[in-house]
């Protein structure tokens, strides 16, 4: 008689649960390939948890995080630290989205943990990531929620993975590094299926034709995320495990290109595809709140990287400046370049002239 850990009876018939487990994991699936490098995998609800519970158990004197970076993020890290006594302390970017690495140097000290974003799906430049490998006294970790898939492996002590921004699944954080970490609360009872419904709702609206309902139960989960805590769905593990990785990333790097080589007056950086798989079509306009809400009339809805930023304004006018006129275009595996003409169209019909991503400029 076969029963679960704590001494109940498994049922035995009833109705069908959801067929994912009818579907024998993926060669080449999203998971393996994200996990291969790594020693270890820890699976948190997001990886705005996944960074706090590494900050909790590495409990560093000094935090660093970039001045360009989500105000989510930011805000979480804050309220992580002071429960260690920690402090926070920002980093300013480079043209090419790398640290600054001179002015960090002169900062950093022996057990500080920095976070260093792959911003848009690229790696830190290959000079500033040798520059690190000279500073082992500081535990990096490479947040890599932007991308979906580089041809370098990982390259910090550790990296945290949010499958939700770059692919259809409800949830989940992976951190991968030296040792499995557990979640802060480990609940008895499955999570939550409230978690999971925007991603059904919108599965089943073949049409799209009821987006206020799916994208308001979107917005209310990604709000309940804030200071929420446990393990990553099961649902998320299966998809992962059985959704391929390469027609997803060839997907992007067609879709990139279409669009880069359509709007290349507008293109923030000129950056080759081939080793990465996208995150998005950056562009770069002088006010990219206006064109968001324009472009979003037309039913064509391009995300703000960040609309809001945690740091210093007068410190960081830089980053403060991004925040302001970027504008990230969708080139997922959704779409065929074809489709993607429509949006074209509009920024070309719709883009104030474009924006200046050089620090030196005002």
């Amino acid at each position: 008689m076969t029963g679960e850990a704590d001494g109940s009876l498994r049922p035995i018939g009833g109705f069908f649960a959801l067929g994912l487990d009818d579907v024998p994991p993926a060669d080449g699936a999203v998971w393996h390939e994200w996990t291969r490098h790594s020693r270890s995998v820890s699976t948190f609800l997001t990886g705005r948890e996944a960074l706090v519970a590494l900050i909790a158990a590495s409990r560093p004197r000094r935090v660093w995080l970039p001045a360009y970076y989500c105000r989510d993020v930011t805000d979480a890290v804050a309220a992580a630290a002071a429960k260690i006594s920690a402090e926070v302390h920002t980093y300013g970017l480079t043209e090419n989205l790398d640290p600054d690495a001179g002015p960090l140097n002169a900062e950093l000290a022996a057990g500080d943990l920095a976070v260093v974003v792959d911003y848009f799906g690229w790696l830190p430049s290959e000079p500033f990531r040798d520059w690190t490998r000279k500073r082992p006294d500081v535990l990096w970790v490479e947040d890599r929620a932007q991308a979906l898939w580089t041809a370098d492996p990982p390259w910090a002590a550790w990296s945290i993975f949010s499958p939700r921004k770059v692919l259809g699944v409800p949830d989940g954080g992976l951190l991968m590094g030296g040792r499995v970490l557990e979640p802060r609360a480990q609940p008895e009872a499955p999570s939550d299926v409230g978690i999971l419904l925007p991603e059904v709702m919108r599965f089943e609206d073949r049409a799209e034709k009821h987006s206020a309902h799916w994208h308001k139960a979107y917005e209310e989960r990604e709000r309940a995320f804030a200071g929420a805590s446990g393990p990553m769905s099961r649902l998320t593990r299966s998809l992962l495990e059985r959704i391929p990785l390469a027609p997803l990333v060839s997907a992007r790097q067609a879709n990139y290109d279409y669009l880069a080589h359509r709007l290349r007056d507008f293109v923030a950086w000129r950056r080759d595809a081939k080793n990465v798989a996208p995150f998005g079509l950056v562009i770069a306009v002088e006010n990219a709140q206006s064109l968001s809400r324009r472009l979003a009339a037309e039913r064509l809805f391009c995300a703000r990287h960040w609309a809001q930023i945690g740091s210093d304004p007068a410190r960081f006018p830089y980053e403060h400046r991004l925040s302001e006129q970027l504008l990230t275009l969708p080139c997922d595996h959704r779409y065929r370049p074809e489709q993607l003409a429509r949006l074209a169209d509009a920024i070309e019909r719709l883009a104030p002239r474009p924006g200046c991503v050089r620090s030196h400029l005002g």
